[in-house]
């Protein structure tokens, strides 16, 4: 049962990111990329990654998402102004760049086979317990340096826009 499932969530994941590739509108491709990242939280609660799962929900899919979708209202780019360019040269190096892609792919997996050996890893690693200790207690000056950051970059962002408007 957990393989069909998982095969529902890649195969949504690769559709969902092929989208957002292969549309022109900037908002449907944020929105596409959004699936994405939701199907790519389903895989996450299917390997027991239950705090991942969270995770990239709230911060990928909501928070980066609604910052994306932001700036791209926010710009209002039209077709014309985000094209580099012609439909041939963007094909040709969309393809030289998808077989360097596949080329050096194929490489690493011929150099670096993949073993049959698990390894053996603690019952309580990744869950939200054992994260929550790591975050808040070993590594708390850290956090709050990027939280602070965080906020400061938020401010000004904000001031910035307000200026340009």
């Amino acid at each position: 049962m957990e393989g069909l499932f998982f095969l529902f969530f890649a195969t949504l994941a690769v559709v969902s990111s092929a989208m957002v590739v292969l549309l022109r509108s900037p908002i449907a491709s944020a929105f596409f990329l959004i699936v994405s990242f939701l199907n790519l939280a389903g895989i996450y609660v299917l390997l027991d990654a239950h705090f991942m799962a969270v995770a990239q929900v709230l911060v990928y899919a909501g928070a980066v998402m609604v910052l994306f979708v932001f700036v791209i209202m926010l710009l209002n780019l039209g077709f014309e102004k985000w094209t580099f360019f012609s439909r041939s040269e963007g094909r040709w190096s969309s393809a030289l760049i998808g077989f360097a892609t596949l080329a050096s792919l194929v490489v690493v997996v011929a150099k670096h086979p993949v073993s049959s050996s698990w390894v053996d890893v603690p019952v309580t690693y990744g869950h939200m317990e054992s994260v929550a200790k790591l975050m808040f207690v070993q590594y708390l000056v850290p956090f709050e340096v990027a939280s602070i950051l965080l906020l400061v970059a938020t401010v000004a962002a904000v001031l910035l826009a307000k200026r340009v408007i």
